[in-house]
C-alpha cells in the first residue's frame, strides 16, 4: 500500500490567523472520524504581504 502526504500552505491576514486555524483543526477532527489519518499537523509562521495581496483584496465580499 502507498501513502501520499498532502500539503496545504495559506496566507491569511494576522488577525484572522487564530480563528483560521481553529477552523482548519476542527475540519481535521471532523475528516479523521470518517477517514484515518496518520499524522497531522497546523504549524503558523510570520510571512511578508503575499504579491497578490492587492489583487485578492479588491475582490467584493
Amino acid at each position: 500500500m502507498t501513502y501520499q502526504k498532502i500539503t496545504l500552505a495559506v496566507v491569511v491576514k494576522e488577525d484572522d490567523s487564530e480563528m483560521f486555524t481553529q477552523a482548519l483543526n476542527d475540519a481535521l477532527d471532523r475528516i479523521e472520524k470518517i477517514q484515518t489519518v496518520f499524522s497531522s499537523e497546523i504549524r503558523t509562521e510570520e510571512v511578508g504581504k503575499p504579491e497578490n495581496a492587492e489583487e485578492i483584496e479588491s475582490i467584493p465580499q
